[in-house]
């Protein structure tokens, strides 16, 4: 049997798209190992067993990445409504990578809302893809979790 070793192209949203590339420093098309965050984005997609629809939120995958599967993820017939998943997983180490960022920048003296812009000025992500007001409100959303964490506790 012959296994197909083509590129294949996911819907992605452009920031989650730039943030990849800017995080493997790779380009198109990469191909993909388990042991990168991209792999692992792709195998729990496609091994996820929830019914996910994306009907409502499909305009918002304006770009793609072109991505080589390994023989383990061809294996799993990646359909394009399975893969479509890895946005969720993708978002979910944007905001985590964003929140780093803005941690170590503030220890070095910036303010966290100029912490946010560097970010995404760093990744070459424009206000139309991913605005700084979504940014900082990651930001402020993780600070009030720790508040009310470090409340709790005491």
């Amino acid at each position: 049997m012959i296994i197909d070793k083509a590129p294949v192209s996911i819907p992605m949203k452009p920031h989650i798209k730039k943030f990849v590339l800017y995080a493997l420093d790779k380009r198109e098309p990469i191909q993909v190992t388990e042991r990168q965050f991209l792999g692992s984005a792709i195998m729990k997609a496609l091994q996820e067993k929830r019914l996910h629809r994306f009907d409502r939120v499909l305009d918002l995958y304006t770009d793609s990445i072109s991505v080589i599967l390994n023989k383990e993820m061809r294996e799993r017939s990646p359909k394009r409504a399975k893969l479509l998943f890895i946005n969720v997983e993708l978002d979910i180490h944007f905001a985590s990578s964003l929140i780093f960022w803005v941690k170590a920048q503030m220890k070095m003296g910036s303010p966290a809302n100029e912490a946010c812009k560097n970010f995404l000025a760093t990744l070459k992500i424009d206000e139309t893809e991913y605005s700084y007001d979504a940014a900082y409100k990651v930001w402020q959303r993780y600070n009030e979790r720790n508040r009310k964490l470090n409340n709790k506790q005491a």
